[in-house]
């Protein structure tokens, strides 16, 4: 959870509109928590959003809290020379267990086709434009957050009944398109 609050205070203190999207959205919507078995955390921004992202990174860095024991490594990874997500993750120093390893991706939504999709960052999650054409709120742990508008339609799209727990759903579950893929530059930040 801190970790969460300390990426979303630093988001709104740049005016970066960070957006909660699948399993963290699905959690933070239905459960008001996270999901016990999602080993992720999963936010987004738009292609016209994304570059005010990679501007306060350094910040972004500084600010993650420091937990004993553990490496945290962020990552850009790029095709083509454009930016499509920030991944940061949390594992143990070698010989510790303090934490579960998790990790957070940042994923780009690009506009193409009427739909936002990530891209260059492996399989192309597709989305209605009207999700991520404005925002809704949410609050969660003690934060506000965005949500793709019309949040229950946009949960409806990815899962179908997304009121229903489903522990082991997979990546062949989700709405995808198949992408013309190129595997990742990934820099170390």
């Amino acid at each position: 959870a801190e970790v969460m609050q300390q990426i979303a205070d630093v988001a709104v203190m740049h005016d970066v509109p960070i957006c909660l999207d699948f399993g963290t959205l699905l959690g933070a919507y239905r459960d008001g928590d996270f999901i016990a078995w999602d080993d992720d955390i999963d936010l987004v921004l738009t292609e016209d959003d994304f570059p005010a992202l990679l501007r306060i990174l350094p910040e972004l860095k500084a600010a993650l809290p420091a937990l004993p024991d553990t490496i945290v490594n962020i990552s850009l990874f790029s095709n083509d020379n454009i930016p499509a997500a920030v991944i940061i993750t949390f594992k143990n120093a070698s010989g510790c267990s303090a934490i579960i390893p998790f990790e957070i991706g940042i994923l780009c939504r690009v506009f193409e086709g009427g739909n936002f999709i990530t891209k260059g960052y492996g399989t192309e999650f597709i989305a209605p434009q009207v999700h991520f054409r404005s925002y809704d709120r949410i609050s969660f742990l003690g934060r506000e957050f965005n949500i793709p508008h019309q949040t229950e339609s946009y949960l409806r799209f990815v899962y179908g009944d997304w009121k229903l727990p489903k522990q082991n759903t997979t990546l062949a579950d989700y709405p995808t398109q198949e992408p013309g893929y190129q595997k990742p530059l990934k820099t170390s930040l």
